[in-house]
C-alpha cells in the first residue's frame, strides 16, 4: 500500500482495487460511487468486465485503486484501457470513475489518488502515451474540472447527452514529464513517489 496524508493530518493507504476487493467491499464502493451525479451503479455494474455495448474493460482490475482510512474504503478510482474509436480516437488509460467520501473531500485525497494512479500507469506501461477522463461541465462540477486541470489535463472536446454536457480531457506522457511529475524515478513534490522497480510492467493487450 502507498501511504498518504491529508491536509488535516488524516492518514490514508492506497491499494489495488481488484475484483476480490470489489466483492468484499461492494456496499462501501457503491455508496461512494452513487454520490456521483448522473450515474448510479448496482453490484453488477461495479463488477462488469465490459460496457453495456460489449466493449471490454481491459486491465480494469490491474489499473484501479482504492483509498482506505482506518481500513474502510473512502475513495476509489476505476480505470481501464480504452481502445481507439470514432468518438474517442486515442488509446488511453481511461479514468472511468473517481469517487471520494464527502467526509474526506477537499482534503487532498482525490488529487493524491489521481496523481498516484497516473504515475503508476506511465511507469507500468512504457508503451502508454495518454491518460484520459470524461467529466461533466456543470457549475457544481467545477472543482473536479479544476482537479484535472491542476494535474495537467487539457480539454479535448465536448460530448453532448440528453441530460448533460461532458468534457473529454487528456494528458500525454510528454506533458506529464514536462510538468515535472514522476516518470522513471523522477520526483515531483505534488505527486506521491513510487519506486519504479516495484512496478511490474504490463503488456499492451491490443
Amino acid at each position: 500500500p502507498l501511504a498518504l496524508c491529508g491536509h488535516d493530518g488524516r492518514s490514508y493507504s492506497i491499494e489495488p482495487l481488484t475484483r476480490d476487493v470489489a466483492l468484499t467491499d461492494t456496499a462501501d464502493l457503491l455508496r461512494l460511487h452513487n454520490s456521483i451525479p448522473y450515474v448510479q451503479w448496482t453490484e453488477k455494474e461495479l463488477l462488469a468486465e465490459a460496457s453495456s455495448e460489449g466493449h471490454p474493460f481491459r486491465l480494469k482490475w490491474g489499473l484501479s485503486l482504492v483509498a482506505r482510512h482506518n481500513r474502510r474504503p473512502v475513495g476509489f478510482l476505476i480505470t481501464y484501457l480504452r481502445a481507439p474509436s470514432p468518438r474517442h480516437p486515442m488509446q488511453a488509460a481511461y479514468i472511468h470513475r473517481l469517487a471520494v467520501d464527502p467526509e474526506h473531500q477537499r482534503n487532498g485525497l482525490a488529487t493524491q489518488l489521481s496523481s498516484a494512479a497516473i504515475s503508476l500507469y506511465f511507469e507500468a506501461m512504457p508503451w502508454l502515451l495518454t491518460v484520459s477522463v470524461q467529466t461533466n461541465d456543470e457549475e457544481r462540477n467545477v472543482h473536479v474540472l479544476d482537479l484535472y486541470r491542476r494535474l495537467g489535463f487539457r480539454r479535448c472536446y465536448r460530448l453532448t447527452y440528453p441530460e448533460k454536457h461532458d468534457w473529454l480531457m487528456e494528458i500525454t506522457r510528454d506533458e506529464y514529464i514536462r510538468g515535472g511529475h514522476l516518470i522513471s524515478g523522477r520526483r515531483d513534490t505534488r505527486a506521491p513517489v513510487v519506486a519504479p522497480q516495484s512496478i511490474k510492467p504490463l503488456p499492451d493487450p491490443f
